[in-house]
């Protein structure tokens, strides 16, 4: 909400001045008793005391006016807060953590999703969390090759073209037969195109994997489904998220915003107790991989080295819970502003609230819901004896100079809390009681300002680890404000009126501008500023969508399945050739997810030069893929 100039109330006042003069004339002629005595005569007003008594009418009606039309965008984020509460939250950094065992570690370590950690280097400190559980295992990754035909190799039935192979070493003093993980979760911690091609490779490009004793030779074949992307079945509870957030739409915004997250690749298939295979256990002194591929890459065969692949990698992202400061319940008003506490509390912004609760004097707490939300509509809250029904609701407002780069003032986000009753009217202050509470906080940007070097940031457990090394791989990301309010109307207009892509045909192309349009919607920040986002968005240039049908298999037995067959045109202009599959990915898992259900989608992307489909993705209906 801006400030109201006096150049804006000018207009405001010109028009209603007009108003009343020419209305004023109306109503004389149709009431021209009372009117004589206004002297209200062809919009001229006789009596100069009549004069000025309009003129002041007229600007105090211009300043209602203009504070209503001012306050438009206020509604509007209150909706937003309410419907669509990412629009209007900021998005926290994220960066990837790689963790090594000792040598003294014999064990195989789990950290559960949401353990904090410490990120700092000589000036800042800042708090991370895991967004997901990961496995350190005591072994390593070494001698990652790339080679084409002729390879030295194990023999493949399937044809291919080249080969790509890595050793896994046991540490020292472990004993890797003890450990039961049906999966190995490698991170394609490569830089730029590299990245993406060796991604690609070993996902779409796989023609099977063989497994061979370091010291006997015994081999193990398994499928090219053996390696499978993660990320995108991720669990969002440790994300910066609301729930009421879908999670297809969340993938769109963290794809924009840190896509690394999705860079992670799974050989499954270690342990089959149906196939009698236990790789840990037969090839308890290591082993190598071998995974064919049928497309041979000359940048692979001459980049690849050791640091292309990591294991004990996760997602992190600047989150931490926090307290905030006690509220006494007399200085309960409209609203009031949270004040996290702690040792960040001052670049500490409130990402989310948890929960809130009210205590008295004896110490007795009662919890205080949201009142967007589902609950039970009996929740009773206690005060002085007598039964209230108590809720809370919030809203966000950017401070002071947030949005302007050239302020030294660090920008941040203002959340402001109101206790209502059931009919959501504001509860006045409360003698006796204090409000208490825990939100989702973040260090605002400054992981971003932490020195990212050979030697920072440092990573520090919030609790006791044996891990040896904690490493930081990718420069934590900025911290992102939401959009400003004039586009936060936009973005809250588009939300309600976008359709689906149904009617997207040859003979009509509605349904790529509804596409770019959801796109743009959950991209983060200024769109025209998101490089990344707008050139993905540019290079679509057709989408096409045709019904399909299928054969699936439940419970051994064979059926018919409708379902949608997605046809999308890209431009290798604003596309990169080896970024195609990451996006396609994402768009896939995207479709599928608006399915109907007992549907499907298959998505196929092909390029303005080819007539065939440079991608295909197999039929999927959700997470779930058909065939």
């Amino acid at each position: 909400m801006k400030a109201i100039t006096m150049d804006d109330l000018l207009h405001y006042y010109n028009n209603e001045l007009e108003y009343l003069r020419k209305q004023g004339h109306v109503f004389a002629q149709q009431h021209p008793q009372v009117a004589a005595h206004l002297g209200l005569t062809e919009g001229r007003v006789e009596d100069p005391h009549i004069s000025r008594l309009l003129e002041g009418v007229a600007f105090l009606t211009a300043r209602v006016k203009a504070h209503i039309d001012n306050d438009y965008p206020q509604l509007t984020e209150s909706l937003m807060d309410t419907l669509y509460p990412d629009f209007r939250a900021p998005i926290p950094s994220q960066t990837i953590i790689k963790a090594t065992l000792t040598n003294t570690i014999s064990h195989a370590l789990t950290f559960s999703a949401g353990t904090e950690m410490l990120l700092k280097d000589k000036e800042h400190t800042c708090v991370f969390r895991m967004k997901d559980d990961v496995r350190i295992l005591p072994i390593e990754l070494k001698n990652l090759t790339w080679q084409s035909l002729p390879a030295i190799a194990p023999e493949l039935a399937a044809e291919y073209k080249a080969v790509f192979s890595m050793e896994v070493i046991p540490n020292e003093m472990a004993d890797i037969s003890m450990l039961s993980d049906h999966a190995l979760r490698l991170y394609v911690s490569s830089q730029g195109q590299l990245g993406f091609k060796l991604h690609e490779a070993l996902l779409r490009e796989s023609a099977g994997v063989a497994i061979e004793c370091r010291e006997t030779g015994k081999l193990i074949y398994l499928p090219p489904s053996a390696l499978n992307h993660y990320g995108f079945a991720r669990d969002t509870a440790f994300s910066a998220h609301d729930v009421r957030t879908s999670s297809a739409h969340q993938q769109l915004t963290d794809f924009f915003t840190f896509y690394q997250q999705f860079m992670f690749v799974e050989l499954q298939g270690l342990i089959d107790e149906k196939k009698n295979i236990n790789v840990w256990n037969d090839f308890k002194n290591g082993f190598k991989i071998y995974i064919y591929c049928q497309f041979d890459h000359e940048m692979l065969a001459s980049h690849i080295d050791d640091n292309c692949l990591s294991l004990g990698c996760v997602p992190a992202i600047n989150l931490f819970e926090e307290g905030f400061q006690s509220i006494s319940a007399d200085r309960l008003g409209h609203e009031i502003k949270l004040e996290p506490k702690g040792m960040y509390s001052p670049s500490t912004d409130i990402q989310k609230i948890l929960k809130i609760k009210i205590s008295n004097q004896f110490g007795q707490e009662q919890p205080v819901l949201p009142y967007y939300s589902v609950h039970e509509r009996d929740h009773d809250t206690y005060i002085d004896g007598v039964r209230e029904t108590l809720y809370w609701t919030s809203r966000k407002e950017a401070k002071k100079n947030a949005y302007d780069p050239t302020d030294t003032f660090e920008p941040g986000m203002n959340t402001y809390l109101s206790i209502v009753d059931d009919a959501c009217s504001v509860v006045g202050s409360q003698k006796g009681f204090h409000i208490n509470g825990k939100a989702l906080c973040t260090n605002r940007n400054t992981p971003n300002q932490l020195e990212f070097s050979s030697e920072y940031p440092q990573v520090d457990m919030i609790r006791t680890s044996h891990c040896r090394v904690f490493k930081v791989l990718e420069k934590p990301t900025p911290w992102r404000l939401p959009q400003k309010s004039h586009a936060s109307r936009w973005q809250f207009v588009n939300a309600l009126t976008l359709q689906s892509f149904a009617n997207s045909t040859k003979e009509n192309s509605s349904g790529l501008q509804v596409l770019k349009d959801i796109l743009r919607l959950y991209s983060p920040g200024d769109h025209l500023q998101n490089k990344l986002s707008e050139s993905y968005i540019k290079g679509l240039v057709k989408l096409e969508l045709k019904p399909a049908t299928t054969f699936i298999r439940q419970q051994g037995k064979m059926a018919l399945c409708r379902g949608t067959e997605i046809n999308l045109t890209c431009d290798e202009y604003y596309w990169s050739q080896n970024r195609v599959y990451l996006f396609g990915t994402l768009l896939n898992h995207f479709f599928s997810s608006l399915a109907g259900m007992n549907t499907f989608t298959q998505l196929n992307i092909y390029n303005q030069q080819e007539s065939e489909a440079i991608i295909q993705w197999k039929p999927i209906t959700g997470q779930q893929d058909l065939l």
